[in-house]
């Protein structure tokens, strides 16, 4: 677990298309099974420092998280351009981030060993927060 200090978001819109949870497996079973790779339809990677570390020279890191997924499928839903779904997630990932007191929970790839976010966890900032999470 690391709690980053935020300095930026990369949001890259590859496609705005949603697929059911089934048409969704067979897409990845396919590019898997060619042994390709499959892109996501939105790639977010936050740029941070990990606080507290003045040595740290920063990260960008791709965002994997099954939340993250489902509120990008949502936020496809109901926003139809490229431009307004970037809009939104820069909103609720970034800016409302901003205000929360934000952890990364840190992973790394099975097979390349490079370093992925595969979960946030984000309460509300108060002292009380600061103190029950500083063992992490």
């Amino acid at each position: 677990m690391v709690k980053p200090e935020i300095l930026d978001i990369e949001i890259k819109v590859n496609s705005i298309e949603t697929y059911d949870r089934q048409q969704y497996f067979n897409l990845m079973g396919d590019f898997l099974e060619k042994g390709e790779r499959a892109g996501m339809p939105v790639e977010v990677r936050y740029i941070f420092r990990c606080e507290g570390e003045e040595v740290c020279r920063g990260h960008k890191i791709i965002l994997l998280d099954w939340e993250f997924n489902e509120t990008i499928r949502n936020i496809i839903r109901d926003k139809q351009e490229p431009a307004d779904v970037e809009r939104k997630i820069r909103e609720n990932f970034f800016n409302l981030m901003q205000e929360k007191e934000l952890y990364f929970i840190m992973g790394t790839h099975f097979t390349y060993g490079t370093w992925m976010i595969t979960g946030i966890f984000y309460p509300e900032k108060n002292s009380r927060n600061q103190s029950n999470l500083s063992g992490f």
